[in-house]
């Protein structure tokens, strides 16, 4: 996936999209939600097509977390998918000299792609809104 300047692919002004603003934090997603001093820090990834968008950015609540965005149900099977969200949890190591975990949403079809063992799997918080 290719580093993009502007990630957004219209989802920001559908409140029917759940969008994890911050880690454990699911909201619709709405203009007011995007901030542009903090949406400025996110780092964007777009897949060659175009119409998959990865956001990573830092966050912190016990941890501190390369959170990772991704609104479909494709995540396992998006080709450098994986390697896009390592270079991006490694970028953001370096800029916050600290160790960091990597934590996603996923949606109900992605959860039921891994092996359970594989990740640490919590119950999703779902505030409002559906799934892309």
């Amino acid at each position: 996936m290719k580093k993009s300047e502007s990630g957004f692919l219209n989802f920001e002004n559908d409140s029917n999209v759940i969008f994890p603003y911050q880690a454990y934090y699911p909201f619709p997603a709405t203009p007011e939600l995007f901030n542009d001093d903090e949406v400025s820090n996110w780092l964007f990834y777009k897949n060659p097509d175009e119409d998959r968008l990865i956001i990573v950015y830092h966050d912190q609540k016990k941890y501190n977390y390369a959170h990772v965005v991704y609104l479909w149900d494709d995540l396992f099977n998006q080709p450098g998918a994986w390697e896009t969200i390592y270079e991006a949890h490694k970028t953001l190591q370096q800029q916050h000299d600290e160790e960091l975990k990597i934590r996603t949403d996923l949606t109900d079809e992605s959860r039921k792609l891994i092996n359970d063992d594989a990740f640490e799997i919590q119950d999703p918080w779902v505030l409002h809104g559906v799934w892309v």
